[in-house]
């Protein structure tokens, strides 16, 4: 069984404060911490995703297993409103994932449908899945 946590910057913190992992302000070590702690048993995989700042992190809690994805930052002028990117992200991935695509491919269609959400894209249509 795959179990997916999409958690938010604040909210990654905010655990952290309250178990005190080793470096709370490594946001990718407590990823990790948290997908370890959350991991009951060998038949149910966890991971962990978080954007934070111009990066979008992965984990799944096994050792040495944090995987960062780069994406292009945004110009702050062509940002137009934050609300619902979000649920663009949280939609994007576990729609790509449901249309079997891997999870590099699915990392780039939460890029795509981020950066169409915040800067308001609203024609052509835009074709995310391949």
């Amino acid at each position: 069984m795959l179990i997916i946590l999409l958690v938010t910057r604040p909210n990654l913190r905010l655990w952290a404060s309250a178990n005190g992992p080793p470096n709370p302000k490594d946001l990718p070590a407590v990823s990790k911490v948290l997908a370890q702690q959350l991991r009951f048993n060998s038949t149910r995989y966890l991971i962990v995703v978080f954007a934070h700042g111009a990066t979008i992190t992965v984990c799944s809690g096994s050792p040495d297993d944090v995987k960062t994805y780069a994406v292009n930052a945004l110009k702050a002028g062509k940002i137009v409103d934050t609300d619902s990117a979000g649920d663009a992200f949280a939609g994007g991935l576990f729609g790509a994932l449901a249309a079997g695509k891997l999870l590099d491919e699915a990392i780039e269609v939460v890029y795509t449908l981020g950066t169409m959400r915040v800067t308001q894209y609203k024609w052509p249509k835009v074709r995310v899945l391949w």
